[in-house]
């Protein structure tokens, strides 16, 4: 039998607990969770997700794609879907037919907060395709616009000279001369062209 004294009680000391624990006073506090150290800027949510906000220095163009998020060898491009809320098969299938397809990987749906298989901004779908589809179609495109700007010089006069003529690009006998450019100036109308007014004149004058 164990017997303690009130000197003893009166000191502060408390018999063992149960079992050989010790008293619930000289239990160690639990330790604090760790807390995330957040940055300058950042808060906690309710449920401990890191908030921040995106600071703004000006216009931002919604339609931007970080060029970190495109994989190597492919070009992004917003195709257009639907127009004042219509849907647009007919785009989508030509672009769908020229190697364009839809791009949404994981990195990409975070980033545009989007959810699904695609992204989609104001009726224009995000999609990608190979770099050799891209050159082959700028490639086409250069094409015919010098094919286009050769028909319209010709149709100007500018075209190339019969064999026999000089740099000047005038004939030897000064019948043709292809170096002459059309004038556009401004010409009165002719008198007989213009309104004829009679005016009444009293006797008296």
């Amino acid at each position: 039998m164990v017997s303690v004294s009130t000197e003893t009680a009166t000191k502060g000391e408390r018999t063992p607990g149960k079992r050989g624990r010790p008293a619930k006073g000289d239990r160690k506090p639990m330790r604090e969770p760790q807390r995330q150290e957040l940055r300058s800027g950042q808060v906690l949510s309710l449920d401990g997700e890191v908030l921040e906000r995106r600071r703004s220095t000006g216009f931002v163009n919604p339609f931007d794609v970080p060029p970190h998020l495109i994989p190597k060898g492919f070009n992004p491009q917003w195709v257009r879907v639907s127009c004042n809320g219509k849907p647009d098969p007919a785009n989508y299938s030509d672009h769908y037919a020229n190697g364009w397809r839809p791009f949404a990987t994981k990195e990409i749906l975070e980033h545009y907060r989007a959810e699904g298989h695609v992204v989609e901004r104001d009726g224009q779908q995000l999609m990608i395709r190979p770099n050799q589809l891209t050159e082959q179609a700028l490639a086409e495109d250069r094409r015919n616009a010098l094919e286009l700007r050769r028909t319209q010089a010709e149709q100007f006069g500018a075209r190339d000279l019969p064999d026999g003529f000089e740099d000047g690009r005038k004939s030897g006998d000064g019948r043709f001369d292809a170096s002459k450019k059309v004038k556009r100036t401004l010409e009165g109308a002719p008198a007989s062209l213009l309104p004829k007014r009679e005016f009444d004149v009293d006797a008296d004058d």
